[in-house]
C-alpha cells in the first residue's frame, strides 16, 4: 500500500453568498432597535419598582434628621437623585418631605418649602398606603401649622386602616404628644420606638434626653439617664451623664465618665476636650489637661473646624495660666481670637480666665497686643479701660481706652457708663455725670446708667434730681433698691422720706405705676 507522505486536504465547499437589499437592512435594523428598546423598558420598569439599598437609605435618613443646616442643600441633591433612580420609592419621598420640613423651619418665610414638604408627603402616601412614611411626614406638616390634633388623628386613622408601624410611627406620635402634659405617654412611645426593628437610636436618643432634661433635674435626672442607658446603651446618654455630673459639681464622676467614653470611643474628640477642661479647671490637674488638649490638636489637625480649634486654643491658654506660664497663655489666647469666628464669646472667656487667675496685668498686656496687631474692636478697648482703671488704677490710660471704645461704638451705653466710672474714680464728678447722661441718652432703659447718674447727683447735692434718677433706675430694675440702701454715695439723702419711700416700696408698686414719686 502506498502511504502518501502528506495528508490530502479536501478543498472547502463553495458557499453561496446572499446579496442583501436595502429593504433587508431596514427590517433587521427595526427588529434590533425594537428588541433593545423593549429590553431597556424592562430594565427601567424593574429598576423603578425596586427600593434603594437599605443601608444607603438608612444613612441618608440619619443625615436628613441630624445634619447641620449648612449641609441640607447637599442632602437634597442626594435624595432627588434617589427619586430619579427610584421614582416609586415612598421612603425617598418621605425623606425629601422631612428635608423640606427642616428647611422651612429654618426659613418660615419660604412658603414653597412647606408646600413641597406637604406634596412629597402626599406622594409618599399614594406610592405606599400601607407604610407609615407619608403619614408621619404629613403629620409633621400639620403640627408645624399648629394643627397637632389633626396630625395625631391622621396617624390614628391610618393605623385603623392597617398602616404598618415602625419606629418612625411611635417617634412621631411621641413628638406630637410632647406638647401636652402626658409625659408618661410620651416616654412610653419613645420606649416603643427604641424597641422597634431597625430603630435609629442616633435619632431617638437625643430626643429622649431632651424630654428628660425638661422634666427632671439633679439626682432624679441622673437616675433616669442611667436607667435609659442600661436599657439602650448609647454614647449620647453617657455624654449627658457626664454633663450632668459636671453641672452638679461632681467633677470626679464626670471625669470617670469621660474616661469611660474614651475607652469605648477612642476617637471621640469632644470627650477628650471636655475631660481636659475638667482636669485643668476643677480637678487641679492643669498639666494633664494641657497634654490632652495638645493631643487633640495633633491627632485631629486637619479635621478641626475653625470654631473647635479656637475653643481648644482658648482652653489651652487657660491651662497655661493655671501652670503659671503667662507668656504661653497670651500667645494661645491671641491665636484663639484671630481664628475665632465668634469674637465676643472668645474674648469673654479669656476675660473670665484672667479674672479667675487674678492676673489683670497680663490681661491688659494681651489686650494691648491685640489692638496693635488686629483692627480695633470697641469691646477690646472697653475691656482694656475697665482692667486698667478698676484693677490696675491706671486711670489716665483707661480714659483713653474708653474714649476709643465710644468713638468706635457710640451706640453702646455701657461704654459711656465705663467712661463715666473712670471719671468717677478720678473724682471728676461733672465729667462723670455727663458720661452717665450720655449713656441714658443712648439707651433710656439702661438702669445702671440712671443709677450711676443718681449717685453723682447725690454727691453734688442735687437731692431732687438724684431721687428722680434713682426712681427711673429701680423701676427698670427693682434689685437696685438693695444697692441704694447701703450705697455711701447716697449718704446725704438716705434719711429723706422720699428716698426711704423709694427703696422700701413694694416691687409691684414700682412696676405697676409710672407716676413719679416727685414732680418733674
Amino acid at each position: 500500500m502506498n502511504i502518501p507522505l502528506f495528508r490530502t486536504i479536501t478543498p472547502p465547499t463553495r458557499i453561496a453568498v446572499k446579496r442583501y437589499t436595502i429593504f433587508d437592512f431596514a427590517k433587521t435594523f427595526f427588529f434590533v432597535s425594537f428588541f433593545l428598546s423593549f429590553l431597556w423598558m424592562v430594565v427601567i420598569v424593574t429598576t423603578a419598582k425596586a427600593e434603594p439599598l437599605g443601608d444607603d437609605m438608612r444613612e441618608l435618613e440619619f443625615e436628613v434628621w441630624t445634619a447641620e443646616d449648612s449641609e441640607l442643600f447637599k442632602i437634597e441633591k442626594k435624595i432627588v437623585e434617589q427619586i430619579q433612580l427610584f421614582p416609586y420609592s415612598a421612603k425617598a419621598h418621605y425623606l425629601l418631605s422631612h428635608l423640606y420640613f427642616r428647611m422651612y423651619s429654618n426659613s418660615p418665610s419660604e412658603l414653597y418649602l412647606l408646600k413641597g414638604s406637604s406634596d412629597m408627603a402626599e406622594q409618599a402616601i399614594d406610592l405606599d398606603k400601607k407604610s407609615d412614611f407619608g403619614y408621619i411626614a404629613l403629620a409633621d406638616v400639620l403640627d408645624l401649622m399648629g394643627q397637632t390634633s389633626k396630625g395625631i388623628l391622621l396617624i390614628d386613622q391610618a393605623l385603623s386602616r392597617g398602616m404598618k408601624t415602625s419606629w418612625r410611627t411611635y417617634f412621631t406620635q411621641a413628638r406630637l404628644y410632647a406638647d401636652g402634659l402626658n409625659n408618661e405617654k410620651v416616654m412610653s412611645l419613645l420606649n416603643l420606638a427604641l424597641n422597634s426593628e431597625e430603630t435609629q437610636l442616633d435619632i431617638i436618643v437625643p430626643y429622649v434626653v431632651a424630654i428628660l432634661q425638661t422634666s427632671e433635674e439633679g439626682d432624679a435626672l441622673v437616675r433616669s439617664l442611667e436607667d435609659w442607658n442600661k436599657k439602650y446603651p448609647h454614647l449620647y446618654f453617657d455624654e449627658s451623664l457626664a454633663t450632668e455630673f459636671a453641672q452638679n459639681k461632681e467633677y470626679e464622676k464626670a471625669h470617670r465618665k469621660y474616661v469611660e467614653i474614651q475607652k469605648t470611643h477612642p476617637n471621640h474628640k469632644e470627650a477628650i476636650i471636655n475631660d481636659a477642661v475638667l482636669l485643668y479647671k476643677h480637678l487641679n490637674q492643669p498639666q494633664r489637661g494641657e497634654q490632652l488638649l495638645k493631643q487633640v490638636i495633633t491627632r485631629y489637625d486637619h479635621d478641626l473646624s475653625p470654631t473647635t480649634r479656637s475653643i481648644i486654643l482658648a482652653h489651652l491658654g487657660a491651662a497655661y495660666l493655671k501652670l503659671k506660664q503667662p507668656q504661653k497663655a497670651r500667645t494661645l489666647f491671641f491665636e484663639s481670637l484671630v481664628r475665632s469666628p465668634g469674637y465676643l464669646p472668645t474674648i469673654d472667656f479669656i476675660s473670665q480666665s484672667y479674672k479667675e487667675a487674678k492676673d489683670p496685668k497680663n490681661f491688659a498686656t494681651l489686650l494691648q497686643s491685640i489692638l496693635e496687631e488686629v483692627p480695633g474692636e470697641g469691646i477690646v478697648y472697653a475691656l482694656l479701660g475697665e482692667t486698667l482703671s478698676e484693677e490696675l488704677k491706671m486711670h489716665g490710660e483707661a480714659l483713653t481706652a474708653f474714649q476709643n471704645a465710644v468713638i468706635l461704638e457710640p451706640e453702646r451705653s455701657d461704654f459711656q457708663t465705663g467712661l463715666g466710672l473712670v471719671y468717677y474714680r478720678m473724682d471728676q464728678l461733672q465729667a462723670a455725670l455727663r458720661a452717665f447722661k450720655n449713656a441714658v441718652a443712648v439707651d433710656s432703659s439702661d438702669a445702671v446708667a440712671h443709677y450711676n447718674a443718681a449717685c453723682i447727683l447725690s454727691k453734688l447735692g442735687s437731692s431732687t434730681d438724684a431721687i428722680r434718677e434713682l426712681q427711673e433706675a429701680v423701676i427698670l430694675d427693682p434689685r437696685l433698691r438693695q444697692n441704694a440702701a447701703s450705697d455711701k454715695d447716697f449718704a446725704d439723702i438716705n434719711e429723706l422720706p422720699l428716698f426711704r419711700n423709694l427703696i422700701e416700696a413694694p416691687a409691684d408698686n414700682l412696676l405697676d405705676s409710672q407716676e413719679p414719686i416727685i414732680g418733674h
